[in-house]
């Protein structure tokens, strides 16, 4: 349910409806093989970032420090996906962090262009730190 919610942009009834239908009409073998598809470890697509499976503790990018560089790992809120994927901010991609405002806002650099970030965008992009 979360994730057709969250994920998928489906209202809270539809969402409701359609993860008992699944749970219900879907065979064991199916929802095994999406439990192991939305579980898979994911890789940044630099080859010295850490692998990140289901045991990451994934943190909102608003949560590290200025100078830090992380690696997004995934985006919540499907609204904001189209406009940070025009901005860049997909997973696998790097951010450095180089200024938090007083507001809560990010000043960050992703793909050599320094963009600013509302609070509540970058509470919704969740990031792994870069070893």
């Amino acid at each position: 349910e979360c994730f057709f919610t969250e994920m998928l942009g489906m209202n809270q009834d539809t969402a409701s409806q359609q993860a008992c239908r699944m749970e219900h009409e879907a065979s064991d073998d199916t929802i095994s093989r999406l439990n192991q598809y939305l579980s898979r470890p994911r890789r940044c697509r630099q080859a010295r970032h850490r692998v990140c499976g289901p045991q990451c503790d994934l943190k909102p990018l608003s949560s590290y420090n200025e100078k830090e560089t992380v690696c997004v790992a995934l985006i919540r809120g499907p609204r904001r996906m189209g406009r940070l994927n025009d901005m860049g901010v997909i997973p696998g991609e790097e951010i450095t962090i180089q200024r938090k405002l007083s507001n809560g806002s990010l000043v960050v650099t992703i793909k050599g262009s320094d963009i600013a970030i509302s609070p509540e965008i970058a509470a919704s992009v969740f990031v792994e730190p870069i070893e």
